[in-house]
């Protein structure tokens, strides 16, 4: 005699209340977020879907950018071709194409040779007459350029290149542009390269007048930090980290001890340095400076002796300060 099994007409009644329940529930309401937007409906035109993906993709190169990156593309493809060094190379009608060649990406590693010899063809001439390769900084600007449409060809045209063979040419090109950092490093040395970098250094009377105008607008930090900047060559991290600790009372003169060197590592054994007064120059006295800083904090340095008491870093402090001056010096 046939048994029946135990639960199923509750199981067989439950689900079909279930579904009769689901069906008659209301539509669920959209919630709305804190800041008024409201989700939609998922999309499902796939051509639709994708012009978006794809504009939301060109969204990471900035208009400009690419073009100069395109110019220096240019410049580069057209050498090759003219040169026969096709390899990593091909017959294209791409966006981007120069004069019907564009890259063939998945043979970048074969970019190699014929990016190190497009850079070695790019020469100038020493103030002491010595003809040697282009500046590190201006090869490197090409090298952008490769970087930037190799990163467009993965991310905009779906490209699936060889992750080894990438990885072979930026290590075979970071290893080369070492060796122009070395060559220029060897060329300072021997004093046929100028050391210096950026722009022209600041007179004593640009930061005499600076300080008399902070001073005028009662920015005593700030005058502090600028005439600490003309006797330290500038080290601004060094004077913002500056504490009572630093410093010491080497017979009748104040000295300090930075806590760091100028390449930012810890400051071992290095001679105090001395700072010298002119009382000719009450502006740029920097004991005066240092006076008139401390009289003006409410309590002093903080617990740690820092000179510059607060949370935010004093030489951002003094850059706000100055910001959108006009000196006349």
């Amino acid at each position: 005699m046939p048994t029946r099994k135990r639960g199923s007409s509750s199981s067989s009644s439950s689900s079909s209340s279930s579904s009769s329940s689901s069906s008659s529930a209301p539509p669920r309401k959209i919630a709305r977020r804190k800041n008024g937007d409201v989700a939609n409906a998922q999309l499902e035109d796939l051509a639709e879907i994708k012009a978006r993906t794809k504009a939301t993709s060109s969204k990471l190169y900035v208009s400009s950018y690419s073009k100069t990156n395109l110019v220096r593309v240019h410049e580069m493809v057209r050498w090759w071709v003219k040169m026969k060094l096709t390899q990593p190379l091909q017959a294209s009608d791409h966006e981007y194409n120069v004069d019907g060649w564009w890259f063939k990406w998945n043979n970048i590693h074969l970019l190699v040779a014929p990016m190190k010899w497009f850079l070695g063809s790019k020469t100038r001439t020493l103030i002491c007459g010595d003809v040697v390769n282009e500046s590190k900084s201006n090869l490197g600007k090409f090298r952008t350029a490769i970087a930037h449409f190799l990163k467009r060809a993965i991310s905009q045209d779906n490209l699936v290149i060889d992750a080894s063979r990438i990885q072979t040419y930026e290590m075979a090109i970071k290893t080369h542009f070492d060796s122009f950092k070395k060559e220029e490093q060897e060329l300072k040395r021997d004093g046929k390269m100028s050391l210096q970098k950026g722009g022209a250094i600041f007179s004593e009377d640009y930061y005499l007048q600076v300080c008399k105008d902070l001073l005028i607008k009662n920015k005593p930090q700030s005058a502090l930090i600028n005439i600490s900047g003309l006797h330290t060559a500038g080290r601004m991290g060094n004077i913002g980290q500056q504490a009572t600790s630093h410093f010491e009372l080497v017979g009748d003169a104040i000295t300090i001890q930075f806590p760091i060197t100028k390449t930012s590592k810890m400051s071992e054994g290095a001679l105090p340095l001395h700072f010298y007064g002119n009382p000719d120059k009450l502006e740029e006295d920097i004991n005066l400076a240092y006076a008139n800083h401390c009289l003006c904090l409410t309590s002093g340095p903080d617990p740690n002796g820092r000179i510059f008491p607060g949370g935010n870093r004093p030489e951002n402090t003094f850059r706000k300060d100055i910001k959108g001056w006009s000196l006349n010096c």
